[in-house]
């Protein structure tokens, strides 16, 4: 930490650094009481010197460890980011079966033998051993909730 002003807190960061595995800019603010850009620039400095190394291959929402993690940087798996010039919904221009040029294949004809017509006759039964069922069932949970009633004694 030689060469920083006497006020840095370069210190007070590569110790939060040793005590805390992985460390993004937004804990190291916090924990140090500055703005996330400020603790961003010092970990980008602690990276450039080989204090510590970058863990999460991206931009933004990174992480940080002391140099010791790097081999966990080999094993994360970088972002998802899409190949230049290829649209959403696109294959890959090396998957096999892809024709080239847009050109899509053509689909098989429907014969009048495949178009079958949905027989709906054993539909009309069941939908009235719902509405049967259903019926029951009020009928029930409404004599459940009902409140009891106490037939009256005679008056003398």
């Amino acid at each position: 930490m030689t060469g920083r002003r006497r006020n840095s807190r370069a210190a007070a960061a590569v110790d939060i650094l040793a005590a805390t595995p992985l460390l993004s800019a937004t804990s190291l603010a916090a924990g140090l009481g500055m703005a996330v850009k400020n603790a961003t620039r010092l970990l980008d400095d602690f990276c450039a010197a080989g204090i510590a190394v970058e863990v999460t291959h991206r931009s933004k929402r990174r992480l940080f460890g002391l140099t010791g993690l790097a081999p966990l940087r080999d094993v994360v798996r970088p972002p998802y980011r899409p190949e230049p010039g290829r649209g959403r919904g696109q294959p890959r221009h090396d998957e096999p079966g892809v024709l080239p040029d847009g050109i899509a294949p053509s689909l098989p004809s429907v014969t009048p033998f495949d178009r079958r017509g949905i027989d709906y006759s054993d539909l009309t039964h069941w939908m009235i051993q719902m509405q049967q069922t259903i019926r029951h069932v009020r009928r029930t949970l409404g004599a459940l909730t009902s409140p009891v009633r106490l037939p009256r004694e005679p008056d003398e």
